[in-house]
């Protein structure tokens, strides 16, 4: 079993410019943030990799959404490694 938690905000995805893609997104950081490499990277790869073998008719059906949001998806999980690739496998510390 799977589970994909998002927010049930709307998700603005990030549009690349022309030049680097990296350079294309806005991250806003802040001094009282660490981060930490994630603990789960390599399972997060396997997944994202999997999932981009689906087409968007199959992720509608097995995420239980529209067309449109199983097309948004498919597009997240292929940018997955670039992504990754930018952010050098550093994410937020959570701490409670």
């Amino acid at each position: 079993m799977q589970i994909i938690l998002a927010s049930a905000k709307i998700m603005n995805d990030r549009s690349a410019t022309k030049g680097d893609a990296c350079q294309s997104k806005k991250v806003k950081s802040s001094p009282d943030i660490s981060l930490s490499s994630p603990r789960f990277q390599n399972e997060a790869d396997c997944f994202a990799r999997d999932m981009i073998q689906y087409s968007v008719e199959t992720i509608a059906e097995m995420l239980g959404c529209s067309q449109q949001i199983a097309s948004q998806n498919r597009l997240r999980f292929m940018r997955f490694f670039e992504d990754a690739q930018c952010q050098k496998g550093q994410v937020p510390d959570i701490t409670f």
